[in-house]
């Protein structure tokens, strides 16, 4: 080969061998930068799929991963990553009623999608600008929005095509066609259940249900929200699911349905306190306290009040807050001391914390049934004024509130042509507006009016209105109400016999309620029915002279009921403490002596005993198990030591407190000495009390107790042990006592059985 050949040869080939290698290590860095960027679009998508999940419940959350999204999507030039994150956006600043925010997210949204030349992206963000454009209130646009959603999307059964029909039906509701807008959601609920979408699935239900109870369709509603909820449940939703339960339970309580809505909001308040949604959770506490006033259990009520007016209080939520103030001033009234809370009432309007014609007719019903127990002209003033205050929709029921009292006033000072037209007025209110809660208050008002009147038989048809409703309802007052009224009128008629069984019925249902001078009464006046049954002349001629009084006694008690269910609270104990104040208290001085620990309620070590023997009796019949749990709060004497006993108090009030909200109604707790405590858990075997005394450790393990300025966190340590038959019982409480002193032992905060 030519010496020029080599010569020009070797340059020639280490070029080659360069580029070769060039070529290799530029397509190496295309590699390691593609699968970067796949990262970090992942990245990005992961971003804005947790986003989406927070957007409805924990809006701030939402934007911090919006925010994240939108830097890492524009850095890598993203475009369909960064239109969802705008379009996400756009949906926070909607819940947060910021219409012009949104609807510059949503629009953004759309362009973006534009340029990425991705249909479904761009079918998503038309469908998602529809229902910022119905926010605003730009009606027309939104339809042409979700038309271009639509042709976008075609014949795919996705999730935009979920999206469009809800968003559909949005638009049909604000047209007033609830009849278009089940259409669509019923064409969502069919999408998400072929697309398997048990989100969506449950979402739909939610919105469905809330369509059929605008419309009056109420087991349709209930159906409904009941399959929303058990789908949420499925797939472990507890935000979703508590908003339903809470839905759920107020709808019951609007239908007078207490029990059940009861106990849908207790499972609300369950899954509550496990999430962040402190607005919901206070939210859920004040309509469980509307429920127990209804059923005339104050103290609960009060409770409940108080928390969710806390919970307001520190959110900075102050409508809310000056909302369950009113709400606790109507509860109060029926404490002894009510000229404290009409002065509290008078404070509130006077401050001008009462901003709306709603509180205002509120507050003014409150003082008016204080004033109407012993004050009739006052109180007709006053209803006279919440009246004034009430003609609005949202006031509807505090509407009929103050037209009853000012009846039951009338009545009082003999006005009764004044007081049938308010009668009529609040009749005429509950059966336009189907208003369950109002109907036994209502048709006792009018049955009694027409008792007054002479008219037995219009006052029979009125009472067999009103006792169905109070009965299904387990109002208290209402029924209370309704057998005093059957009982007077079989006595007016002569039907001794039925008048009886009415005065038994009073006495069976006030039995846990009131055990004082009522029931004394009602007793001696069975005794009375008795002789008249059996020498109905002779009982005749001493009518007059033997029962007049006890009829004015009871009489009085009954104006003061009657008064109590103008607002549906069981007032009947509390109106009873207004007339035999002195005696009440002593008894239940009495009581609390005999048989409770006066720091934390709870049972003493004497009636826990006697609850032992009833125990131990029923497990000798059913050979059903029972089980003992002994606790004792550790280090408690480092906390008085160091706090004070004022702390040392709070903190056995606050365990007391604890054990009572997690055990069950049949459970029987009480304070065992010093900071020690003992349960009796019937029916359950040893493990199901571990069980239990786990679930009460970690409780307190996790919670801080608030003493001043001090934050304490305390653990407890429990022994178990499981009821020895024929043996002594104090074998088996010794052997939780036992159990107790090996947790102590081993380290304490930590559950032993025996």
């Amino acid at each position: 080969m030519p010496k020029t050949y080599k010569t020009l040869l070797l340059p020639a080939l280490l070029l080659s061998i360069c580029f070769l290698l060039g070529t290799g290590c530029e397509q190496s860095d295309r590699t390691q930068e593609k699968n970067i960027n796949d990262l970090e679009i992942k990245q990005v998508d992961q971003l804005n799929r947790k986003a989406e999940n927070k957007v409805f419940f924990y809006p701030e959350t939402a934007l911090e991963y919006i925010a994240e999204s939108l830097r890492l999507s524009r850095r890598i030039g993203y475009l369909k990553g960064e239109a969802e994150a705008s379009l996400l956006e756009g949906e926070v600043f909607k819940r947060q009623e910021k219409s012009n925010a949104s609807l510059e997210s949503h629009l953004r949204a759309v362009k973006l999608a534009q340029k990425s030349s991705d249909r479904e992206i761009l079918a998503r963000t038309r469908a998602w600008l529809s229902s910022a454009l119905i926010g605003a209130k730009r009606f027309d646009e939104a339809r042409s929005k979700l038309g271009q959603a639509r042709e976008l999307n075609g014949d795919r059964d996705n999730k935009t095509a979920f999206d469009a029909l809800v968003f559909s039906g949005k638009l049909a509701e604000t047209e007033n066609s609830p009849e278009a807008q089940k259409t669509f959601l019923l064409g969502a609920l069919k999408i998400a259940q072929e697309i398997e979408n048990k989100q969506a699935e449950g979402y739909a239900y939610h919105l469905l249900a809330h369509n059929c109870r605008s419309t009056g369709k109420k087991e349709e509603a209930f159906n409904y929200i009941d399959s929303a909820i058990r789908i949420f449940a499925e797939i472990d939703n507890q935000e979703f699911e508590s908003y339903c339960l809470i839905s759920y339970a107020l709808w019951l309580k609007q239908e007078a349905r207490y029990p059940e809505a009861l106990d849908s909001i207790n499972r609300a308040l369950e899954l509550l306190k496990t999430t962040e949604l402190k607005n919901y959770l206070a939210n859920a506490y004040r309509i469980a306290g509307q429920c127990y006033y209804s059923t005339g259990l104050l103290d609960k009520c009060l409770n409940c009040y108080h928390v969710a007016l806390k919970i307001y209080e520190n959110l900075g939520f102050d409508a809310l807050a000056d909302e369950t103030t009113v709400d606790i001033i109507g509860a109060s009234i029926f404490l002894d001391e009510r000229q404290k809370s009409i002065d509290y009432a008078y404070q509130f309007i006077n401050d001008g914390r009462a901003k709306t014609d709603s509180l205002l007719a509120r507050l003014y019903t409150s003082i008016a049934l204080a004033y109407f127990i012993d004050q009739p002209e006052e109180a007709i003033k006053v209803a006279r004024k919440a009246l004034t205050f009430a003609d609005n929709e949202k006031s509807v029921s505090v509407k009929v509130d103050a037209l009853s009292l000012l009846a039951h006033s009338l009545i009082a000072l003999e006005r009764n042509n004044e007081a049938k037209k308010y009668l009529e007025q609040a009749k005429s209110i509950i059966e336009n507006h189907d208003l369950q809660e109002k109907k036994q208050q209502v048709y006792n008002d009018l049955a009694r009016y027409y008792y007054k009147q002479g008219d037995i038989e219009k006052a029979l048809e009125y009472v067999n209105k009103a006792l169905p409703v109070a009965i299904s309802s387990e109002n208290f007052i209402g029924e209370f109400v309704s057998y005093s009224l059957l009982h007077d009128i079989y006595e007016k008629t002569g039907d001794f016999k039925k008048a009886d069984n009415y005065s038994q019925l009073i006495i069976a249902i006030s039995h846990d309620r009131c055990k004082d001078k009522l029931i004394k009464e009602q007793k001696a006046q069975s005794i009375k029915y008795d002789l008249k049954v059996r020498n109905k002349e002779i009982e005749l001629l001493k009518k007059e002279k033997s029962i007049r009084d006890l009829k004015l006694n009871r009489q009085s008690l009954i104006t003061a009921f009657v008064a109590s269910a103008m607002l549906l609270v069981a007032g009947l104990a509390l109106a009873i403490s207004i007339a035999y104040r002195n005696n009440a208290k002593a008894l239940k001085v009495e009581a609390q002596l005999s048989r409770q620990d006066p720091l934390t309620k709870l049972l003493n070590r004497r009636a826990m005993y006697e609850v032992l023997e009833v125990e131990i009796e029923r497990f000798e019949r059913s050979h059903s198990p029972f089980s003992l749990l002994m606790a004792d709060i550790d280090h408690f004497k480092k906390i008085n030591d160091k706090y004070g006993h004022d702390c040392g108090d709070a903190v056995l009030m606050m365990v007391s407190e604890s054990f009572k909200n997690m055990t069950r109604k049949q459970d029987k707790i009480a304070r065992w000495g010093g900071e020690e405590f003992l349960m009796i858990l019937p029916e359950t075997d040893s493990e199901g009390a571990a069980r239990l005394a786990e679930k009460l450790r970690q409780n307190f393990e996790n919670s801080v107790l608030e003493h001043n300025s001090a934050k304490l966190n305390i653990t407890m340590s429990f022994g178990v042990s499981q009821y020895i038959p024929n043996v002594d019982i104090d074998r088996s409480i010794k052997a939780a006592d036992e159990a107790l002193f090996l947790a102590k032992k081993a380290g304490r905060n930590r559950v032993i059985c025996a």
